[in-house]
């Protein structure tokens, strides 16, 4: 709605809907930065997800890699379907032919990264990423950069959108507008401007006012 409350049809699943919602956009920025507060002024309808299971997490942004979100999103509501829902264990023990075919619009290739990802996540943890949310962020990139087929934005798309961490997942896009925006100085979109955009933003993001 205008306000940026959510309207519900029907009725009855309003509480259901909501159990996937933790808080309005609208009541994120308080500072008095200009850019931020056009942002979240138009912005000021979305709502934040809560925190989503970082294995579930894992998987979907390994199959977004080089792809859209609704590319990936297709895929993996068919890998739900074919499996009868998402855990390391089945993805462990799954075939490798069979998965690529299932995942063929978002690489095929991403099958190897998946099945052997979850190998080493039940080889090393005991299936479970929930040890990371408590660990130091550093510790806990660094264990997700050691599985198969993660890389920094991946890492940190897990580690935002399901484990708490205050990152920042930077690809072209995001490395671009922040450079448009001042939000950095960087120039081009390299690695090394990548990381560098990180940086500007996970320092801005600490800073009050900004």
């Amino acid at each position: 709605l205008r306000d940026g409350s959510l309207k519900v049809t029907p009725p009855e699943f309003y509480g259901e809907a909501m159990a996937i919602f933790d808080y309005p956009l609208s009541g994120v920025y308080h500072g008095r930065n200009r850019i931020l507060l056009t942002l979240q002024d138009f912005y000021r309808r979305c709502w934040v997800l809560k925190l989503q299971d970082p294995y579930i997490s894992l998987i979907i942004t390994i199959l977004t890699q080089n792809k859209t979100a609704d590319s990936a999103r297709k895929t993996f509501y068919g890998l739900q379907h074919r499996y009868g829902g998402i855990d390391v264990h089945k993805m462990a023990a799954a075939d490798k032919e069979e998965l690529e075919g299932l995942i063929r619009f978002s690489g095929p290739y991403k099958a190897a990264y998946i099945i052997e990802c979850s190998r080493q996540i039940i080889e090393r943890w005991n299936g479970s990423l929930e040890w990371l949310r408590g660990a130091p962020t550093e510790e806990a990139r660094e264990a997700l950069l050691s599985l198969h087929g993660v890389g920094p934005k991946t890492a940190d798309c897990v580690l935002l959108f399901s484990l708490g961490h205050s990152v920042v997942p930077v690809d072209t896009h995001i490395c671009r507008v922040s450079q448009r925006l001042g939000l950095s100085l960087s120039m081009g979109d390299s690695e090394a401007a990548k990381r560098q955009v990180k940086q500007d933003l996970e320092k801005k993001h600490r800073k009050p006012g900004m």
